[in-house]
């Protein structure tokens, strides 16, 4: 069976949807040698390479958001949780943002509490930018919990990270889905690209957020076509995921129900590589 490497991209809340692959991998016992991400997708990535299944991230996910199908009970239960956690959201005093995050990370990301690089069952690595420097930082060694940080750190939203004396902020910013980190260390590079897409009913003017984050799709799409031109991935998975903004982590549900779409062909493309060792998958 040949090594395989998997590349998880950031996207705010679309991000999401990689738990959905995951399961899938799950399910048909694939199981990546070595994984790279950034952002959103190194939130997953890092649960996953810690021992979480896909499942297991996937009830995490869900024991902090509202969704349909449940109980009267379940929501209310929710809510307090939900709640909970948006106490830890304080108000950013210090200069470069909004949202100071530090305390909601320690809470979401139990399962990776003091955990190093080298205790991950799956090898990572997680990348994020030097604001002042404008290039790519690499972590792959080190407190896990203090990487994730750094590589989600969205400018002007979360406060930048100031690590052995540079300023670090989202690793999205320089390396949107980096799977070139993984072509050395597999046979096999999946790719799997959350941006989606916009498409408004009407093409109103958007908020100075919605301008904010919209720019920064913009830029890491046309990094990342430029990057696809030079080295493609074996496989490229793009789920079809639209009009889902950064921070819409209440549809988690909808989220789910759009990249379900990808999946039978997700299914037929790891069956093409001759990934899959039950011939009926």
């Amino acid at each position: 069976m040949p090594t395989i490497g998997l590349a998880l991209g950031g996207g705010g809340a679309r991000g999401l949807a990689h738990i959905r692959f995951l399961e899938l991998l799950d399910e048909l016992e694939i199981r990546p040698s070595v994984i790279s991400a950034c952002s959103m997708g190194a939130v997953i990535g890092a649960l996953y390479a810690s021992g979480c299944s896909g499942r297991e991230i996937r009830d995490l996910v869900e024991q902090h958001s509202l969704h349909r199908g449940g109980t009267l009970r379940e929501a209310w239960h929710k809510l307090v949780v939900i709640l909970q956690s948006v106490t830890r959201l304080l108000p950013e005093t210090r200069r470069g943002g909004l949202v100071n995050i530090d305390r909601l990370l320690g809470h979401l990301l139990e399962p990776l509490a003091g955990k190093n690089f080298d205790e991950l069952d799956i090898p990572l690595v997680v990348v994020a930018a030097d604001f002042w420097d404008a290039e790519e930082v690499v972590f792959s060694e080190g407190e896990v919990l203090r990487a994730i940080r750094a590589s989600i750190s969205i400018p002007g939203l979360f406060v930048p990270c100031k690590q052995d004396g540079r300023v670090l902020v989202d690793g999205g910013l320089v390396n949107e889905l980096p799977y070139d980190h993984l072509v050395d260390r597999c046979d096999v590079t999946i790719a799997i690209n959350v941006a989606g897409s916009r498409q408004p009913e009407e093409r109103a003017m958007p908020s100075e957020f919605e301008a904010s984050a919209g720019a920064i799709d913009i830029l890491q799409a046309s990094l990342l076509t430029e990057k696809l031109k030079r080295k493609r991935p074996e496989l490229l998975v793009c789920p079809e995921i639209c009009n889902i903004e950064l921070l819409d982590f209440a549809k988690v549900d909808e989220i789910f129900e759009q990249c379900d779409a990808s999946l039978d062909q997700f299914r037929r493309d790891l069956k093409d590589l001759g990934l899959t060792t039950n011939p009926d998958d």
